[in-house]
């Protein structure tokens, strides 16, 4: 019995000390109330004038500006930290992002920084990492093209202070780990000077049409949390033997 008690504390103990993972931060809008007053709306460049909201279970955000225009909603409070993902389920036309920035404006204009996740309107995706606004592109190969006109969802983890990874999914589905080679390996790229705080999550679009987001949520990084879980059933299962 002593030694269960002392394989117990040791579990806990190392639970405790898993580095640079936040457990406790998660954040989850489903839209099925009207959520509309917690986004800030902007355009870039200050142009686009869409009309967007919340009704139907989904945030609905159309672009309507010119050549260039992006339009921007961002939630109010800074959510993602190091060790977290934060995921989005997208419908309607492509040419949509998922966006994390420096404060609740794109990354790609001023001295933000952050990384926009695209997927594009030929179906493939791209990362852009953005330093005081100036973008660093990140093309995922080609195998990697989803139809255009469908559904998925989009996840962006924050591995460290400044480094990403991209994946996506069919809604529901298990994550496929985006990168350069067409392989299954994590691709990791850098942002600008992000620095450890939390970073302020969104959505974009680009291109005419209306998109309509939803369950967007920040959970610890998957991994991080399955190997949280294990340790919690062993503990458990120990306390059953006792």
């Amino acid at each position: 019995m002593n030694t269960k008690r002392i394989t117990l504390a040791a579990l806990t103990t190392a639970a405790l000390a898993l580095p640079s993972v936040t457990y406790s931060a998660t954040f989850g809008d489903d839209f099925s109330t009207d959520t509309s007053a917690d986004y800030v709306y902007t355009s870039t460049f200050g142009t686009d004038t869409a009309t967007w909201d919340v009704s139907g279970g989904t945030l609905n955000l159309p672009k309507t500006g010119g050549v260039g225009q992006t339009a921007n909603l961002f939630y109010d409070t800074a959510t993602f930290a190091i060790g977290e993902t934060v995921s989005v389920d997208i419908s309607g036309p492509d040419d949509a992002y998922l966006t994390v920035s420096t404060t609740t404006f794109a990354p790609n204009v001023g001295a933000n920084d952050g990384v926009r996740l695209n997927w594009e309107s030929d179906g493939n995706f791209r990362a852009r990492s953005y330093d005081d606004g100036s973008n660093t592109n990140t093309e995922f190969d080609s195998g990697f093209n989803v139809a255009s006109g469908g559904s998925l969802t989009l996840y962006l983890t924050r591995e460290t202070d400044n480094t990403f990874s991209a994946a996506y999914s069919a809604i529901g589905g298990a994550m496929i780990q985006l990168n350069t080679t067409g392989g299954t390996e994590k691709q990791i790229f850098t942002a600008g000077d992000t620095g450890n705080g939390d970073l302020f999550i969104g959505v974009e679009t680009f291109g005419g049409g209306v998109r309509n987001f939803d369950n967007l949520a920040v959970v610890p990084e998957p991994a991080s949390a399955a190997l949280l879980l294990g340790l919690g059933g062993l503990a458990l299962a120990f306390r059953r033997r006792r």
